[in-house]
């Protein structure tokens, strides 16, 4: 009996796999930052839309996603920081790959080991993970809201948060230079009027 080969059929499947024609790239539209009085924003930076606000971040970054229903990717990255917004409250102040470590002593006791003495001496001071948190205060518009800045591990965390609306603009630096640029990011911060 003769068995039939198979490779033509592989071979005929890679084929038309490897020409499927590109999807077509997503259209992208660039709004010119609209902030004017900031001598800190330049004209390269662009809009990025958001439920009820928006803000600029420079021209050279980019976005995870393209925009949807109106509004842009909710997370934005270039020059070794990123930023992030969203409606609610932020979860946390502090950058999420900041790691606090916590140590101490163990002791088991047996029956037949006698219970050790009580380590009276002070226990080691060791330096704070995290350094004084800044906040300031803004009002935009009617909105107030309050830019939080804080630096753990040479990891700046700056956060622009709201609870009337609830929202926060979040940005994460590994430099000085970048946590300056975060808090230029975060001064363009605007509220846009409903239905618009």
């Amino acid at each position: 009996m003769r068995r039939k080969s198979r490779t033509g059929v592989v071979v005929l499947a890679v084929c038309c796999a490897c020409t499927r024609s590109p999807q077509p790239a997503v259209p992208t539209v660039v709004v010119r930052c609209s902030v004017r009085d900031l001598a800190s924003v330049d004209s390269s930076w662009v809009t990025v839309r958001a439920a009820g606000f928006t803000f600029c971040v420079p021209g050279s970054w980019s976005s995870d996603r393209p925009p949807s229903a109106g509004v842009d990717s909710k997370r934005w990255h270039g020059d070794g920081s990123s930023v992030a917004w969203d409606l609610g409250r932020p979860r946390s102040m502090v950058a999420p790959d900041v790691r606090f470590t916590v140590s101490g002593t163990v002791v088991t006791v047996t029956k037949t080991a006698p219970i050790p003495p009580a380590n009276l001496s002070p226990p080691a001071v060791r330096p704070e993970p995290c350094g004084p948190t800044s906040n300031a205060p803004f009002l935009i518009g009617s909105v107030s809201i309050v830019v939080t800045q804080v630096k753990c591990q040479e990891t700046w965390t700056t956060t622009a948060w709201s609870t009337a609306p609830a929202m926060f603009v979040q940005g994460e630096a590994h430099g000085a230079s970048g946590a300056e640029l975060l808090s230029r990011i975060m001064e363009t911060i605007r509220f846009t009027a409903p239905g618009h």
